[in-house]
């Protein structure tokens, strides 16, 4: 079972490859899951409650409506959620705090 939005989740779609999907909630975040582990990478939407979400044909980006907007992603985040962040350590200055990691990464 995938879980991490809070609320109603308003829209989903599978990558091209079917390994990840897509949703978008109520509660205005964007989550891509990886299918094989149920992990998921989280971040804020455009702003307002997603009413959809997809992936570009080749899987290359991730685009969200919400209520206010329209927002693309490039999609270097997707994938496990080990390569994430390990690409995400090598651009920042700091690690995670835990408060960060609960509320980007939906690790059970």
């Amino acid at each position: 079972m995938l879980r991490g939005h809070e609320g109603a989740v308003n829209a989903v779609a599978f990558s091209p490859d079917g390994r990840e999907v897509v949703s978008g909630g109520s509660d205005g975040t964007v989550r891509v899951w990886e299918l094989a582990t149920g992990k998921a990478v989280a971040f804020p939407g455009p702003g307002g409650a997603i009413q959809n979400v997809a992936f570009t044909p080749n899987g290359s980006d991730v685009l969200a409506a919400s209520t206010r907007r329209t927002r693309m992603w490039s999609c270097r985040f997707c994938g496990p959620i080990e390569d994430v962040l390990a690409r995400a350590e090598r651009t920042t200055t700091r690690k995670l705090t835990p408060a960060e990691r609960a509320l980007f990464l939906h690790e059970r």
